[in-house]
């Protein structure tokens, strides 16, 4: 294994002492970039932290306040993309013991076969010692993205993955920030046609896998909405693009191209408005969207208003407040960085319309 090739990130949310055992044993492998990202782990963790700092094997990365599995992640993918030039393939692992150095390791050969894979360590839930609601979570999902997406993994929610270094750039674009953000990863190589590859791997959890933070509800339907969200819009689109082509056929005389440029026309304005009249929805579950006209901006001009038309306003508008001008220009930040928007053009003029 060529240790300068290859790094390994663990994101960290309160380990426990695991971790420094975890990393030990990585750099007797023979690791050498290993590379630890603290989510804003509490007051009980530090003693972890510190150990790990001392110990000098491995660079610890922090976020201020907990953001999530996935944001997490590209913390430290954008750490070692940038930093780390030559290497080629970053391995992630979890930090609750789940992973083996010895699967880690194996990992880390197959990518040097195959740079240029996804490969996934994938588990068996066929065992005894899996815990019900890992095995039904998985199969669920692995069901499901084989029926509407075409894609056959093993196992959807492995956290043990060699990720090629030409992934990284897309994957940073991801809005998502927790769990779903491993979906989405995968969803994400089969549009960008980057191969999935796959090594069986020992199935480990520790008192029922007790140091996990996921949360079976909110977690897992972040996940599938996910999920949801590509199959619903897209069969949607296509019914209507189909629909729209059988109407427009005959009142063109016949014309197929011109048909399927009006079809395909009304199948894109279906499309955004689909996604743009779902922002009322999601705001009670904080989930993150492409695009979200956030209200009217608190210019000086606005603040100058009387009282009565500032509420008035407030409560016609998604968020219930004015926005900030710096949220607005997160948002166009976010259009101009999101590789979700193929060439379609979003306007946020903060009215009512949710354009």
């Amino acid at each position: 294994m060529n240790s300068l090739q290859t790094a390994v990130l663990i994101p960290a949310y309160n380990p426990e002492t695991l971790l420094c055992r975890l990393v030990q044993e990585l750099s007797a492998e023979g690791f050498r970039r290993i590379v630890v990202v603290n989510d804003g782990s509490g007051e009980s963790s530090a003693e972890v932290f510190r150990t790990l700092e001392a110990d000098g094997l491995c660079t610890v990365i922090s976020h201020a306040v907990n953001t999530g599995k996935g944001a997490a992640l590209k913390l430290g993918l954008d750490y070692l993309y940038s930093r780390y030039p030559e290497c080629r393939n970053i391995i992630t692992a979890d930090a609750d013991g789940q992973h083996s150095p010895e699967d880690i390791r194996r990992l880390a050969e197959e990518a040097e076969r195959h740079p240029d894979c996804l490969i996934l360590g994938v588990r068996s839930f066929d065992r005894e010692n899996v815990p019900f609601r890992s095995m039904i979570g998985n199969k669920t999902t692995r069901l499901l993205m084989r029926l509407f997406l075409g894609l056959a993994v093993s196992d959807t929610q492995t956290g043990l993955r060699s990720i090629p270094r030409r992934l990284i750039p897309d994957l940073l674009k991801i809005a998502s920030n927790r769990y779903e953000f491993e979906l989405e990863m995968l969803i994400l190589c089969r549009r960008a046609g980057i191969p999935l590859r796959e090594i069986g791997i020992r199935t480990i959890y520790i008192d029922g896998n007790s140091a996990s933070h996921f949360n079976p509800l909110l977690d897992s339907f972040k996940i599938y909405f996910v999920l949801f969200r590509y199959i619903l819009s897209s069969i949607v689109t296509a019914v209507f693009d189909f629909i729209v082509f059988l109407i427009v056929f005959p009142l063109t005389g016949g014309n197929v191209l011109v048909s399927t440029y009006l079809s395909r026309g009304a199948a894109v304005c279906l499309n955004y408005a689909l996604v743009k009249n779902m922002v009322k929805f999601l705001v009670p579950y904080e989930l993150r969207v492409n695009a979200v006209a956030p209200g009217f901006v608190d210019t000086e001009w606005q603040k100058t208003k009387p009282a009565e038309i500032r509420r008035n306003i407030e409560n016609k508008v998604s968020l219930g407040r004015f926005c900030d001008p710096d949220e607005l220009a997160e948002v166009y930040k976010m259009l101009i960085e999101n590789s979700y928007f193929n060439g379609e053009v979003v306007v946020v003029d903060g009215g009512y319309s949710y354009k």
